[in-house]
């Protein structure tokens, strides 16, 4: 067993990644939520899809950006909820590619 830890990122982070939203144009890609009974070998602690939808909350908070929201992965989307099978990545590309 291994302990996992969590970045908080305060207001001032926030603002910082705000300002640069408003300079440039960025794209922001989603995390794609997994379910947390998804078969996969490697199990996740409930913890980890917690973050999934916590750091995808943050992004959203981003105003000025532009936002690409993924569905939820399955396992033909990912191997173990972290890595992208091929059709997983194919998804992720061909709504990248819409945006540019």
């Amino acid at each position: 067993t291994i302990p996992l830890y969590a970045i908080r990122y305060g207001d001032a982070y926030q603002c910082a990644v705000q300002d640069i939203a408003y300079q440039y144009n960025m794209l922001i890609i989603n995390t794609p939520i997994t379910d947390p009974s998804i078969s996969i070998d490697r199990k996740r602690p409930a913890s980890f899809f917690a973050a999934q939808a916590h750091s995808n909350a943050f992004n959203k908070s981003i105003a000025g950006v532009q936002l690409i929201d993924l569905p939820s992965f399955d396992e033909s989307f990912t191997y173990d909820a972290v890595h992208y099978t091929d059709v997983g990545n194919e998804l992720i590309f061909n709504r990248v590619e819409e945006y540019l």
